[in-house]
């Protein structure tokens, strides 16, 4: 056999794996064929990046192989992914840290877990009233998706932050909660302890926040609780911070002020935790 005809097999199998370019132009050899791009798979799953330094980055194109162009990039700092299940040629659908969808080379990715997005359990009303147990003051209790730690952390919960808005009842150990941020998530019940049940509801009428007050014998970073109510039985629904002033009722409710806090909800807190600066 000819060495034309023993060379001329291996030259049409590497054309054919796309290792050898037929002629294109630059600019046309470096375009990624949009039509190529695979379906995004449903992103069921959980990753964190293997083998990629601190200092550096894992590329994320827009289809599954070197020739899709860049389109955004995940690194260590990031934390976990989102991303399939399955792979495609080697490559993992994932979301960047900026939300586009795209593709990551599997080899750089190391699943951690199935993602739980159809078993999330419904939130329960929050009617009772929590405060944080064998939490220190300078530690926070995590607040996650679903009741498990298989879910993702998307809050937390710290003794500064007063008391806390919770369920009535456990869902296999674990209280649906309210962060201080609004968000409701799931919070493990041995660090919570049931303070009173939550009134059902506010009293139908606030007086009129005629006075100004700052918070009395609060150091800095301190805070205090805000509730729908004049009492600790009622629902938490805010804090105010220490070093602002704020606007409340010019008179009490049994010991107790109309505030407005910082995001404009209106509550009650205990008067005598605050100093009134300005009406009557």
């Amino acid at each position: 056999m000819s060495i034309a005809k023993q060379i001329t097999p291996a030259l049409v199998a590497c054309a054919a794996a796309g290792w050898l370019a037929a002629g294109a132009a630059p600019a046309q050899a470096a375009a990624a064929p949009v039509s190529a791009a695979a379906a995004h798979p449903v992103r069921a799953c959980t990753y964190r990046l293997a083998h990629v330094r601190p200092s550096s980055y894992l590329r994320v194109r827009k289809g599954p192989g070197l020739r899709f162009r860049p389109i955004g990039r995940l690194t260590t700092a990031g934390g976990r992914v989102a991303g399939s299940c399955t792979t495609t040629k080697g490559w993992v659908a994932v979301k960047t840290s900026a939300g586009r969808s795209g593709w990551a080379w599997g080899h750089y990715l190391r699943k951690v877990a199935k993602s739980h997005r159809s078993d999330i359990v419904a939130s329960p009303s929050l009617t009772c009233t929590y405060q944080l147990a064998h939490v220190r003051s300078t530690s926070a209790l995590r607040v996650r998706r679903g009741p498990g730690l298989r879910f993702r952390p998307i809050g937390r919960l710290t003794t500064a932050g007063g008391r806390v808005a919770g369920s009535c009842t456990t869902t296999k150990g674990w209280v649906a909660v309210k962060t201080s941020a609004g968000r409701s998530g799931w919070a493990w019940g041995h660090y919570l302890r049931k303070v009173a049940k939550s009134h059902s509801a506010a009293p139908a009428t606030v007086p009129s926040l005629g006075c100004t007050y700052q918070l009395l014998n609060q150091g800095p970073g301190g805070s205090l609780t805000v509730y729908n109510g004049p009492g600790t039985g009622y629902q938490p629904i805010g804090t105010l911070n220490a070093g602002g002033r704020f606007a409340g009722s010019c008179t009490t409710t049994n010991g107790w002020v109309a505030v407005k806090t910082s995001t404009g909800k209106v509550g009650w807190t205990p008067a005598q935790k605050l100093l009134k600066i300005a009406g009557r």
